[in-house]
């Protein structure tokens, strides 16, 4: 069986014209042309499908509408996580993708908290803190470590590795899991090693097809953590039956940002980084990556124009300045509300400063066009 696995794509559109809002647009249309590409039976959204915790905006949720609509035109049977990136309630009672599901014929699942699948396939979704064992329980009563099971997961797992010497130290215990689990939430693609197995049971980090801002550093990662895009795997009867394949994605952009002091070599026109992940083990592309490089005071001219020429934007800070990122909270939206309003609920709830434009009549006109087969994405949304 022929499945195609996004991860996270967290559909965040608040500015039209931003570097952000191109690449999801270009991402989103680069998958659904791998879709009719690859022709796979399953396809398999692994959760973080937007950004709701974060605010909501029309053009987003326009895109999210379309998305899901043109999945379901393309795949015979899909299935969508609910990531954290999903929530708007603490107890999960009210999230994005139950929100979107009336726009989903019957075969397309939305995963919450848990389903099969057809072929031995099982999923489960985000589940809040407290609720491992009650996960524990209710899985096993599905599989068992004798039986072949492949799970698709966006439950965060101990161990898992967010670089080299850098491990997860929260989440699930790996032991709890199946033979073979692919995991969303973690944006870094990491494939199993061979020690891992070797053991008989692995774990696959799908990864987001894109990075979404320097909190997705390649810096320090394994090669194998670096390149971004979507994945296909054979499995029968819960079994991965070949080596998954990794495909790419042409219009992810990439974001690498360290410390250093470095060595001009004005005869070679190169400039030697005292750093060997740099030099020996870096696989991104340069010309679609952002540098965010912090040299000592002194220096910043000269890494401007050394590095200006190799990769696609470049900030220089100076070893004694530093950077901070704000964070937003969530909305409040009453647990026992209809799905289906759950959208505009959530809305209700927001500040002015995150409504960002978005209009609750044009959402529950998008909606109602999508079902009946009518709907027409805004002027200017997509390239």
């Amino acid at each position: 069986m022929k499945t195609l696995v996004v991860g996270d794509l967290q559909i965040e559109c608040g500015h039209l014209k931003s570097e952000r809002t191109a690449q999801t647009k270009e991402t989103l249309r680069w998958v659904l042309a791998e879709i009719d590409r690859l022709q796979p039976e399953v396809f398999v959204h692994l959760g973080d499908f937007g950004e709701d915790n974060r605010g909501v905006d029309h053009y987003s949720l326009s895109l999210m509408s379309w998305f899901i609509s043109e999945v379901c035109r393309q795949v015979g049977r899909s299935y969508w996580l609910v990531g954290n990136h999903d929530y708007f309630t603490a107890d999960g009672g009210i999230n994005l993708m139950s929100s979107l599901s009336p726009l989903m014929p019957d075969q397309y699942q939305v995963v919450w908290p848990w389903a099969t699948g057809p072929d031995e396939i099982m999923f489960v979704s985000y589940l809040r803190e407290g609720s491992e064992d009650k996960v524990r329980s209710e899985l096993g009563l599905v599989w068992s470590e004798s039986a072949d099971c492949v799970l698709f997961s966006h439950l965060p797992v101990r161990g898992a590795m967010f670089a080299p010497g850098r491990l997860d130290e929260e989440g699930m215990d790996p032991a709890w899991f199946p033979r073979q689990t692919i995991v969303g939430h973690y944006h870094r693609p990491n494939p199993p090693t061979e020690l891992q197995m070797g053991t008989g049971r692995w774990i696959w980090y799908a990864g987001s097809p894109m990075s979404h801002d320097f909190r997705d550093n390649c810096y320090n990662l394994e090669p194998r953590q670096q390149l971004r895009g979507i994945w296909l795997f054979d499995i029968q009867s819960g079994v991965i039956t070949s080596a998954p394949v990794f495909i790419e994605n042409p219009h992810a952009r990439y974001f690498l940002a360290f410390n250093a002091d470095f060595e001009y070599d004005s005869s070679a026109n190169s400039c030697k980084v005292f750093d060997d992940w740099f030099n020996l083990r870096c696989q991104i592309p340069l010309e679609r990556t952002s540098l965010r490089l912090t040299v000592p005071p002194g220096k910043e001219g000269l890494a401007t124009d050394v590095f200006g020429r190799i990769f696609q934007s470049v900030s220089v800070l100076r070893s004694d300045q530093h950077d901070s990122v704000s964070s937003l909270g969530e909305a409040a939206i009453d647990p026992q509300a209809d799905p289906a309003l759950a959208v505009e609920e959530y809305v209700a709830g927001l500040s002015a400063d995150k409504l960002k434009g978005l209009d609750r009549r044009v959402l529950s006109e998008t909606g109602a066009a999508i079902i009946r087969g009518t709907y027409q994405l805004p002027e200017g949304l997509l390239p």
